[in-house]
């Protein structure tokens, strides 16, 4: 079921913009009595629920695409980095450890960047699996966030200085892992096996 949009000044709605911890922007739409018109027939529950889960769906779909995006800068942040910072005369690149740390992020990006492709492939396509899109958000959002807060470990202090940007590739994934569900909320729910 699709609506004609209302105009901002409409009377009985009202809009509340705030702010996420990234700095993203976000708003509050509350419509009182507000007059729309109709596209279609308002009495098609079938309609409008299959309306909804597509717009859910899509959006499910845009934001694992967006966390693969945020986890690339961290990850890409971190090896030029680990490349470039020098310690005791050696680059932070050369410390084993270190090494190791930075595979295990490369694992987690290509297992979000798959998963994301998959759900985009299939939303693209509208025939897609709401299990299959959960997944894909519980991965990007648990691996996301360990990927980001291991990009700022390995920074150390810069890491968390607001001019240095894999903080702000923190707060964004935090934003989108609460989006839609975080991964302890689809767990707690019995969304995911």
């Amino acid at each position: 079921m699709r609506w004609r949009h209302s105009r901002r000044s409409a009377a009985g709605l009202t809009l509340r913009a705030h702010w996420f911890v990234d700095e993203s922007i976000a708003a509050e739409l509350t419509f009182d009595r507000v007059p729309a018109l109709p596209q279609g027939d308002p009495f098609d529950n079938r309609q409008q629920g299959a309306a909804l889960a597509a717009v859910r769906a899509a959006g499910a779909a845009a934001l694992c695409a967006e966390a693969v995006g945020v986890m690339e800068a961290a990850f890409e942040l971190t090896t030029s980095f680990a490349m470039t910072r020098q310690q005791f005369g050696k680059p932070l690149g050369a410390n084993q450890a270190y090494r190791h740390q930075i595979a295990e992020m490369a694992v987690a990006l290509e297992t979000c960047r798959s998963a994301a492709a998959m759900v985009a492939q299939e939303v693209a396509s509208g025939e897609y699996n709401g299990m299959d899109l959960l997944r894909a958000k519980l991965l990007v959002g648990l691996h996301g966030r360990a990927l980001c807060q291991q990009a700022v470990q390995l920074h150390g202090g810069i890491g968390v200085t607001e001019e240095y940007k894999v903080g702000h590739c923190l707060r964004r994934m935090f934003v989108i892992d609460q989006m839609f569900g975080d991964g302890e909320w689809l767990r707690r729910n019995s969304l995911i096996d």
